[in-house]
């Protein structure tokens, strides 16, 4: 089923569940390595897949994944840049 070996989603941090309605779930995720799918592999082996993902899980009007805060250390600088920004609208409508 997968084309990647799962054992990339060990750097996954426990997640958060934030709220629940019906079947769903929004979770915070935290992730050291920013593999290719690895939230969204690693979900899906859980039994959860992320709203909207044709690959791991169904299609959807979107997918249910979003970038809440983005840090890296600048190699210039050595400095942390952190980039937050919140969900839009139309993500927190999945979960209705």
């Amino acid at each position: 089923m997968f084309k990647q070996p799962l054992c990339f989603a060990l750097d996954l941090a426990p997640q958060h569940l934030l709220k629940t309605t019906n079947n769903r779930a929004l979770l915070e995720v935290q992730i050291e390595t920013g593999r290719q799918h690895q939230i969204r592999a690693h979900l899906s082996w859980l039994g959860c897949p992320v709203i909207g993902d044709s690959r791991y899980g169904r299609d959807g009007p979107r997918l249910g994944l979003h970038a809440l805060r983005l840090s890296i250390t600048r190699p210039d600088t050595g400095k942390r840049l952190t980039i937050e920004t919140p969900p839009p609208d139309e993500f927190l409508d999945l979960l209705r």
